[in-house]
């Protein structure tokens, strides 16, 4: 393995979430503010040189809306992703300390905008993504696991990989969960990590660190609740609270709504 890399740069925001829980979609609706970046290039390179440019930013999120006959649309290339930016397997090659695709990167470490990375897995990896992007933002899902089955239903075709994990409420139940772990409520609102539970809980935070990690991390980390996509009310007022939460001050009712309504209209 080589050196590992590490990028002091508090632009990044690690999107962390499994497969299909709805993490693509937070992040676009982040990135209909001033102060994020899409995740296409063609959209990034105009908004770096005209971010109040709210229709713009509107038209190119909404270009990852698919014909709702045709869903494997999303799957097939119209959802915005990382390796536009950063290439394939990204993670593990800067993991290993290589870093190609140094064009778009140092830009977007050079400017004053956020930038969105996907992170999936368990919270181990997640602490080794943070090691090296050591003073960005995780932005953690939770929650999510309606949702999550709706969109497997919908998009994941015949696919059979459980891409919950340990993140399951069943499995977390039934098979992990010890007498004296918290509820698997509690345990979504203290975002999967040890260091936002109670003091009550100090006898088994170690335990509960073996099977989902991030006890370590040091970033800034927010969360967003998935419970309430589907309410376009409480979804608005989560999203304010995420908006609030990263500095933001450019919330916008209006375009979110018009892209809520076209992606939960996928959904129902």
């Amino acid at each position: 393995m080589g050196t590992l890399l590490s990028f002091e740069s508090t632009n990044p925001i690690i999107v962390f979430y499994p497969t299909f829980a709805g993490g693509k979609f937070i992040g676009n609706c982040l990135s209909l503010s001033k102060n994020v970046l899409p995740m296409k290039k063609d959209c990034a390179l105009y908004l770096m040189e005209h971010p109040t440019d709210y229709l713009y930013r509107l038209k190119c999120i909404m270009q990852t809306i698919p014909p709702k006959d045709n869903m494997d649309q999303w799957r097939d290339g119209i959802e915005f992703g990382d390796t536009e930016f950063y290439g394939i397997d990204f993670l593990d090659r800067w993991l290993s300390g290589k870093l190609d695709n140094t064009h778009i990167l140092n830009n977007l470490l050079k400017k004053e905008f956020n930038f969105l990375i996907t992170a999936h897995g368990n919270g181990h990896g997640l602490s080794q993504v943070a090691k090296i992007l050591q003073n960005s933002t995780i932005l953690i899902l939770y929650n999510y696991q309606d949702f999550y089955n709706i969109s497997l239903s919908l998009k994941g075709g015949n696919l059979s990989i459980d891409y919950l994990g340990n993140y399951r409420k069943e499995k977390y139940e039934d098979v992990l969960a010890g007498p004296s772990w918290p509820s698997w409520s509690e345990f979504n609102k203290s975002l999967f990590n040890v260091q936002f539970l109670s003091k009550s809980y100090d006898h088994v935070k170690q335990e509960i660190d073996y099977f989902y990690g991030g006890g370590n991390i040091k970033n800034k980390i927010v969360g967003f609740d998935m419970s309430t996509i589907f309410d376009q009310q409480l979804f608005l007022k989560e999203m304010q609270l995420l908006y609030t939460n990263m500095g933001y001050d450019d919330f916008n009712e209006k375009i979110l709504k018009i892209f809520w309504e076209s992606y939960i209209a996928l959904h129902t």
